[in-house]
């Protein structure tokens, strides 16, 4: 009889033990998986801009990491805020400026009402995870007081990714990771996963779908101005861009260049105005031999500040051989497909004809035009 009632308490243990580790699996929020359209956007394909979709309210699973500073900062100790938590690679020159843009332009869209809001990131680069890569991160897009960059161990990094569904993986050398935003309201609980999209022309919608998920978790819960994505500008369509000289660049079918898209961000990871500088000779030849011109075009929408690209150019001495533009809104960035920062694009005759990401010496950069444009 005794062995029976021992047997029957073991069970009812064991089955205690097995409904609290299903609820607390339960709490946690699913695997990433491919996002649907924004919820309640009218229907299939009404937003690509930035997907989203709802998290019924479980709770975020808790963790201590430590931030630019070398603080220690736990998710639990931020309640009473709203929380935009962000996966982002401390070294990434692709979609995590753009991501980290679109973080502070929607706290600028909601205002007085982002002081209930505090802003975290989670270092998603597993060879670079040392305190000093994401306050270099954090300088370089004007965020050092801005957000919580948060760091730690490769064990601990990996746990949080584990418990928020973060793929990372390094393919060929580069960083692969799920460029998941998550919306956590007040209390705890995560209302919101968004997809980050690498497209500058839709930054601008991107920072508004972020604001507004945020929004949703503040008393009142105030609508926000919709803002379209900005148009494209295409390889074959007519436009212009102003310069940062003055002015304006004529683009278009009729304009033969190839472009060089670069953020004045990447002075902290190597020596930008040397790169650039570097490329002079390139343009030298091409009024020679009459090759498409070669035309630095600033990403305007993931500086800083509107200041930067002029205080960088300051410190070129002697100023570059080759105009730069500014793109304003990420439009040609867009329209071309821009992937990452520094990208050559060749556009010639209103085509794309070439591209390549990383810097290249000057005499590649002829190699290449001779290659892809038919010039002699």
């Amino acid at each position: 009889m005794l062995t029976k009632v021992r047997l029957v308490q073991a069970l009812l243990v064991a089955l205690a033990l097995a409904l609290a580790v299903h609820l607390y699996l339960a709490a946690q929020p699913t695997a990433y998986q491919p996002l649907p359209p924004l919820i309640g956007g009218g229907g299939p394909g009404t937003n690509a801009v930035m997907p989203v979709t709802e998290l019924a309210g479980r709770l975020a699973p808790d963790f201590t990491l430590t931030n630019q500073f070398g603080q220690s900062v736990t998710l639990s100790q931020l309640r009473g805020k709203t929380v935009v938590l962000a996966f982002i690679d401390a070294r990434c020159t692709t979609i995590c400026p753009l991501t980290a843009a679109a973080m502070v332009d929607a706290m600028h869209l909601l205002g007085a009402r982002a002081s209930g809001v505090a802003l975290v990131a989670v270092d998603a680069n597993p060879a670079a995870t040392a305190v000093t890569d994401v306050r270099a991160f954090s300088v370089a897009h004007g965020l050092l007081y801005g957000w919580q960059f948060l760091t730690g161990s490769a064990s601990q990094l990996r746990a949080v990714w584990r418990a928020y569904g973060i793929y990372v993986a390094v393919v060929k050398g580069n960083i692969d990771h799920t460029p998941a935003i998550y919306v956590i309201g007040p209390h705890g609980h995560a209302r919101a996963l968004l997809e980050s999209v690498m497209d500058e022309a839709t930054a601008g919608a991107q920072a508004q779908i972020l604001a507004q998920q945020v929004a949703d978790t503040l008393p009142g819960r105030p609508h926000l101005a919709k803002v379209s994505p900005a148009p494209p500008i295409t390889a074959a369509m007519a436009a212009s861009l102003p310069l940062a000289s003055g002015g304006q660049l004529a683009i278009g079918p009729s304009h033969n260049h190839l472009y060089l898209f670069f953020g004045t961000w990447l002075s902290e990871f190597g020596d930008l105005a040397a790169e650039m500088a570097a490329e002079d000779p390139y343009q030298a030849a091409a009024r020679a031999h009459g090759w498409p011109s070669l035309v630095a075009v600033d990403e305007a929408v993931t500086e800083p500040s509107p200041s930067a690209l002029g205080q960088f150019l300051a410190t070129i001495h002697p100023p570059l051989a080759y105009p730069v533009a500014v793109d304003t809104s990420g439009r040609l960035a867009g329209g071309l497909g821009l992937a990452g920062s520094p990208e050559y694009m060749l556009v010639v005759g209103g085509h794309l004809v070439w591209s390549h990401q990383g810097w290249l010496s000057a005499s590649l950069l002829e190699a290449a035009v001779r290659a892809h444009s038919g010039a002699g």
